[in-house]
């Protein structure tokens, strides 16, 4: 349902959720939430210390998405660079990523603009197969980039539940 709704070309597997807060305008942070098969994964859940940055929800999503972001870049990296193993054989391997997996679903705490503030970190990064959306929580409105309408889960979904819950 959350494919079709969003119209994605895939079913978001593994989905991360980005939430910033701070403590009366300062210590600004941001949390990452990681579900997988709909299973929350707390192992792979993230915090993220936001410094410089006080009371702009806007800058702290750019901030935290584009530390994300650049994970999955040196990733990318990481996998090309092969190391030779420890016996000298001709066998190789890979370094461990620092993140699991590349999220098919990304979704950040608000509505149009921190999906904007969102959209600038993805164009910076040159990472166009990851979907995006915002999710505000008033109405339940769910903000794609580009979009200036949301688009409304119909209440009772099990799809909107998840987004939720997540």
């Amino acid at each position: 349902e959350i494919m079709l709704m969003l119209k994605l070309n895939i079913a978001p597997l593994r989905m991360e959720c980005f939430d910033v807060s701070h403590s009366g305008g300062k210590d600004t942070v941001a949390s990452m939430v990681v579900f997988e098969d709909g299973m929350p994964r707390k192992d792979q859940y993230r915090h993220f210390k936001i410094k410089g940055i006080n009371n702009n929800d806007f800058l702290s999503i750019y901030t935290t998405l584009s530390r994300r972001l650049a994970h999955l870049s040196n990733d990318e990296i990481l996998k090309n660079n092969k190391l030779p193993n420890k016996c000298g054989t001709n066998e190789i391997k890979t370094k461990q990523k620092p993140f699991a997996y590349k999220p098919n679903l990304i979704i950040v705490d608000g509505g149009l603009p921190q999906v904007s503030a969102a959209q600038k970190a993805f164009q910076e990064h040159a990472i166009n197969d990851i979907a995006f959306c915002g999710l505000a929580k008033k109405l339940e409105e769910i903000w794609l980039p580009g979009n200036r309408t949301p688009i409304i889960f119909p209440r009772d979904s099990e799809a909107l539940f998840m987004l939720q819950r997540i």
